[in-house]
């Protein structure tokens, strides 16, 4: 199983066609839930999910048989919400 990468610089990232492919990463595979996490965050930080999506990754992320389209909705506040998209904007 390839591990998924995220460069600051870009330079080992993978493409977004990885990243959609390791969304779809099979549930139960042991450290699958970890990829679909970062290839999620690969996505978000391009602005192809929003914070919601991302934040269903990272809740399944732990748990490799956990579906992240059926896990209970994130309860993210508004002022999370900013502060993730400010700490984006000034990275």
């Amino acid at each position: 199983m390839k591990a998924i990468v995220i460069a600051d610089d870009g330079q080992n990232a993978p493409t977004d066609d990885e990243a959609w492919a390791d969304l779809a990463r099979p549930l139960g595979v042991p450290g699958a839930g970890m990829i679909r996490y970062a290839a999620a965050m690969q996505l978000w930080r391009r602005g192809l999910i929003d914070v919601a999506t991302l934040e269903r990754y990272r809740i399944c992320s732990t748990t490799d048989g956990e579906d992240p389209a059926r896990a209970d909705p994130p309860k993210i506040t508004r002022a999370k919400m900013e502060r993730l998209m400010t700490t984006e904007e000034t990275a």
